[in-house]
Order: C-alpha cells, then structure tokens, then sequence
C-alpha cells in the first residue's frame, strides 16, 4: 500500500527507476509471502536467515569466499537483512568487498536496468 501511495505521490506521468524499483521490491516480497503462506506470518530470525541464504547462494554462484562474506557480514546488524532484497545484498558485498582496503569513501551506483525508463 506504501509503495502505492509513493508512487502516486509524485508525478503520476513520470516512469522512473525509483518506480520501478519499487515495483519490483514489491513484487518480489509479494511472491515470497505467497510462497511462505499468509497464514505463517515471518518470523524475524527466519526472514534474515532467509535473506542471508539466498544472497550468500548468489554470491558463492560468482565465486565470492565464504570467508569474506562472514567476515564483512557479521560488522552488519539484522536490520540490514531486514531492509534489503538478497540481489541488493550481492551487489553491495561484491561492491564493498572490491573496494577493501582502501582508504578512499565508497560510492555504489546502480545501473539502471532495462525496464527502467527516465522521463
């Protein structure tokens, strides 16, 4: 419903990738609630626990260590599993890990896919 009234509140006219991010966010947690059942609401140590899975899963399909997932993971609160979808989750380790160490302040910029369209 949030995500809903967001959109509608700026510019109906306007296709953007917030939009369709958000969509997607939407989507995505939308099937997963469908796939856990609405009658078995989540349970906060099962969805980090899920979150966690699924993106050490995808980061161990493109050869990131283990180690070094545990290692950046365990300086991050649940919260951060709580907040983010696993495919956020990979992107940013892959981002942050790269960047390690430098002394430099990290920036990450998404690249905006093909469904997303400015204007």
């Amino acid at each position: 419903v949030l995500t809903v009234a967001d959109i509608n509140a700026t510019n109906p006219t306007l296709w953007n990738g917030w939009r369709a991010s958000l969509l997607r966010q939407l989507h995505a947690e939308t099937k997963r609630a469908l796939r856990r059942g609405l009658k078995n609401p989540p349970d906060r140590d099962d969805w980090v626990r899920e979150t966690r899975t699924e993106a050490r899963s995808l980061l161990q399909t493109v050869g990131v260590d283990s180690g070094q997932i545990d290692q950046l993971w365990e300086s991050l609160g649940e919260d951060y599993f709580l907040q983010y979808a696993p495919s956020e989750i990979v992107w940013q380790t892959q981002g942050i890990l790269a960047h390690q160490p430098s002394p430099l302040p990290l920036v990450l910029i998404s690249a905006p896919t093909a469904d997303m369209a400015e204007g």
